[in-house]
């Protein structure tokens, strides 16, 4: 399909984030997150969370499987470093003033694929197994990538989101 761009992932466990056996704890996505944070592109994003899956109080509103725009991302890490596991969970960035397209109920279940055209990243939580971090660019991942032993960036078919 022309006008597709490449699709880039960077997979991560918790053996990889903090030397954990278990995956998606509340403090290895947080950790993620503050990384990412810390990207100068990351000022000219808009953060949107859905389908966020906790054992525990749920993450209102981001618990249900449409996205919400989160107001504040560091409240929202902040909430996330709080609980013991992700079962899943949906964090994106778009570039800001971008409209959100519409879409039906979000799951980081499935098949591994970016889920939202013209996001600029992906944050998906797998069930207890690993973290997926989607983006258009192999750069914003490379620079997550340096951060973790192990870590390294594929790239994936062309994206259709």
């Amino acid at each position: 399909m022309s006008g597709d761009l490449p699709v880039y992932l960077l997979q991560l466990g918790g053996d990889q984030i903090d030397g954990s056996g278990f995956s998606c704890t509340g403090t290895q996505i947080a950790a993620v997150l503050d990384v990412l944070l810390t990207l100068p592109e990351a000022a000219a994003w808009t953060w949107y969370a859905a389908a966020i899956d906790v054992f525990g109080p749920p993450l209102e509103p981001w618990h249900t499987p449409r996205f919400h725009v989160v107001e504040a991302i560091a409240d929202l890490v902040e909430r996330i470093r709080s609980v013991n596991q992700l079962l899943g969970g949906v964090v994106i960035a778009m570039p800001d003033g971008s409209a959100l397209p519409e879409m039906g109920d979000v799951t980081a279940d499935g098949v591994s694929e970016k889920l939202v055209g013209g996001s600029v990243l992906e944050l998906h939580a797998f069930d207890t197994t690993w973290i997926e971090v989607y983006a258009d660019r192999a750069d914003l991942l490379e620079r997550l990538a340096q951060q973790y032993a192990g870590a390294s960036v594929q790239r994936l078919s062309e994206s259709h989101a």
